[in-house]
This record gives C-alpha cells, structure tokens and sequence, in this order.
C-alpha cells in the first residue's frame, strides 16, 4: 500500500494494514491521533494506540519514529478540517498536491496518500524523510494541471488495429489533443531501436506513441475498462479468457496479442498499429528497453 523505505533507500508498497473504522486526526507534520512524529520508541511503547492499525517506521538507528501510516475508509481531519472520501477530489483541488501515478505528495504537511480503487492509505513523513518522499518532485506534475487534461469514458471500446471508440490510430497530434486535451510530457527519441524517431506524449496513465504526426501506438500504464467482443481487458483473469480464443506470444513479462493488435502487461496496456507490428512480433528484448 503506501510507501515505506527499502534497504537501498527506495520506496515500495508496503503489506496492507488492518483497516479500523476510527476517525483519524492529523496535524501537519507533527502527528495522527495521537502519536507524534520523531517519537523515541521508549516513549511510543507508553501510548495507548492500536498497534493493528497504525504502521509505524524507525530512523535507520531504530530510535525514533520518522513515518506513521493508516488506512482511512471514510473521513478524515486534517489541521482542523474535515475531509470526506467521496469529496476527497474537491480537497486535492484545492490542496494541489503533486502527483505521482496513484501517490499524491503535499510537501507543505509532509503528507503522502496513496489512493486507488483498492484502498486509500495517509503516511505523515517527518522532515528526515522528506529527501526520500519528496526527491522526484521535479519530475512530477500537480494536481491542477491534470484537471486540463479531459477524462476519458469508465468504458472503452477496442478495434483492433484502428485503435479505440474516442481515439483512431494514424490521428494526427491536433486531434489528439481536441479529444485528449494538451499532455503533461512530450519527448521525441532519436536512439534506440524501438523508439527511434518516434514523438511521445504523456499523460496521467497514457503515453501516446507518433511517428510522423501519425499516432501508431497508445500506451495505458494502468488499464481502465476497454472491451473487446465482451471481454474486459482490465480484468485480472483476462489472459486466460483470450488464450481459449487468440495465439500469444509470450515476451518475457509481457504477452503479445497480434489478432487483436495489443500487448497486454501486469498492469499496462498497448494498443499499437499495423505500422509497428513487426516491433512487437519480432522483439528480441524486454520491451523495457524501448
């Protein structure tokens, strides 16, 4: 769930903690409920709080606490105010925090929420940590500015090898972004064998491949709801539905599907075009390396 540090000083998701209906009271970078941040452990063992709940991480001297976390299911406080869940996009609205995937970082409380469809996870980090949860944030857009971007349908509909009901392959930029709304990134690769020549645009989970102002490939880092013949691709059993069905070619971790014109990954999507095929069927190498 939310992040916590490994032993080389990168973050990664933690086991889930038990959730607990119990509302949860946090004052910017000092503390929740009522443990405070930068606690020894001596004193942390005289509190009276729910080890089950609340994730506690040491200093790297195993002294004192640096981060608290727990799961929130309906309501929380935060420095007096009352934050609903299910209003929960009007506060990071106005607290425009960077984002970062389904991380949201508020470097200014020293706030980390981790927030999808699967729970919804609050880390306070102690200014110690903050080099660790707040290194990126020259490469991460805020809140405010994906709110240019227009959402896309919950449901998506495939058409292989001409690409989505909203979106065609072999579009141009312009209509693009009359539909998708102006990119957060662009980037245009002059090396490497997959990706040379080619313009990318960037998104929230999107990452739109062209080569020469025609789009060949569409790139869903986590896949929403997009169907074919009934099937939802997002579905976590969606590779063995489709192997009854279609020939895949396994590419290490991934599994390409050419009758449908897509790759499917752990989590991500591509949708490619007859002009880039080949790169898919005759990839030698993790398509990481692109």
């Amino acid at each position: 769930m939310m992040l916590t540090k490994q032993d080389n000083g990168k973050p990664f998701p933690a086991k889930p903690l038990l959730t607990i209906v119990q509302m949860i009271d946090i004052i910017s970078k000092s503390r929740i409920n009522n443990i405070p941040l930068d606690i020894s452990r001596e004193d942390l063992l005289k509190l009276d709080y729910s080890v089950e709940q609340f994730r506690i991480c040491f200093s790297q001297n195993n002294q004192f606490v640096v981060t608290i976390s727990v799961i929130v299911t309906d309501v929380f406080r935060i420095d007096g105010e009352l934050v609903e869940l299910s209003q929960i996009t009007e506060w990071y609205r106005k607290e425009n925090p960077f984002v970062d995937g389904n991380s949201y970082i508020f470097p200014n409380k020293n706030l980390a929420i981790w927030d999808s469809n699967s729970g919804f996870e609050i880390t306070l980090y102690s200014n110690k940590e903050k080099d660790l949860y707040e290194r990126d944030l020259g490469n991460l857009s805020t809140y405010n500015a994906y709110s240019e971007i227009k959402h896309l349908p919950d449901i998506l509909s495939l058409k292989p090898y001409i690409g989505l009901d909203i979106l065609e392959l072999g579009c141009n930029t312009e209509t693009a972004h009359k539909i998708l709304g102006k990119p957060l990134e662009t980037c245009q690769r002059m090396t490497g064998a997959f990706g040379n020549g080619a313009y990318f645009e960037e998104y929230h989970n999107l990452i739109l491949r062209y080569d020469d102002d025609s789009l060949t490939q569409i790139h869903f880092t986590d896949i929403p709801n997009i169907y074919y013949d009934e099937i939802n691709l997002a579905a976590p059993t969606v590779l063995s539905v489709l192997k009854k069905r279609y020939n895949i070619i396994p590419n290490f971790s991934y599994s390409v599907i050419p009758e449908l014109g897509i790759t499917l990954g752990e989590s991500g999507i591509f949708i490619y075009s007859e002009r880039i095929k080949d790169l898919w069927l005759n990839s030698k190498r993790p398509i990481t390396s692109w």
